[in-house]
């Protein structure tokens, strides 16, 4: 079984997706992607990580693509994303896992045995988490996640053919400012174990 996990920023999708892990013994992957894909590109890990889950869509970026696609090379978005996506495979290909972001939910789409959640929150409840977690003012946190929702949805959009957030790419979406982290959980770990 793999579980996907999109979430909004500042929705705890990463604290959900860690507690349903450890509720179901199963593998969870988030910042380790970036290993295996290290492992696939023969990218420095460094260099992976600055670039995780943001979209290469500066004008700089733009101009040495088409560079590339001049020159018949892959550009560096092209490996990156071919690797990314490797590497979500193997991860998947694993055992019992659950993987958060990177676009997993839309390249494990045609796997039959992946249920793919969504993470959603209020305003409320991402700026007041936003601020708490990351010892910010409520008016940075909001800033903030502005800004990578816009992130978030531009490296989405740039590497597949679906927009971000639509309700209608994942199997489940569930909103943790009404339900709660542990709600949450539990709604999934019983569709997971095919409970009533």
């Amino acid at each position: 079984m793999i579980i996907t996990v999109s979430r909004e920023f500042g929705a705890s999708g990463r604290e959900v997706a860690k507690l349903l892990a450890k509720e179901l013994n199963y593998q969870y992957f988030d910042k380790e992607i970036l290993k295996e894909t290290s492992k696939v590109s023969g990218l420095c890990l460094d260099y992976l990580d600055k670039q995780d889950e943001k979209s290469f869509n500066s004008f700089l970026s733009s101009l040495m693509s088409s560079t590339s696609a001049i020159n018949g090379k892959e550009s560096m978005e092209d490996i990156i994303l071919k690797a990314n996506k490797e590497a979500i495979i193997n991860i998947a290909n694993k055992d019992n896992v659950v993987i958060v972001g990177r676009c997993a939910d839309y390249i494990l789409k045609d796997y039959s045995n992946v249920l793919r959640v969504f993470i959603v929150a209020n305003d409320e409840y991402r700026i007041s988490h936003v601020a708490s977690r990351d010892n910010l003012t409520l008016i940075e946190a909001s800033k903030k996640i502005r800004k990578m929702d816009k992130i978030r949805a531009n490296y989405y959009q740039n590497y597949t053919d679906a927009t971000f957030g639509d309700p209608s790419n994942y199997d489940l979406c569930l909103n943790v400012a009404s339900l709660g982290k542990e709600k949450v959980v539990k709604i999934i770990k019983k569709l997971v174990k095919g409970e009533e």
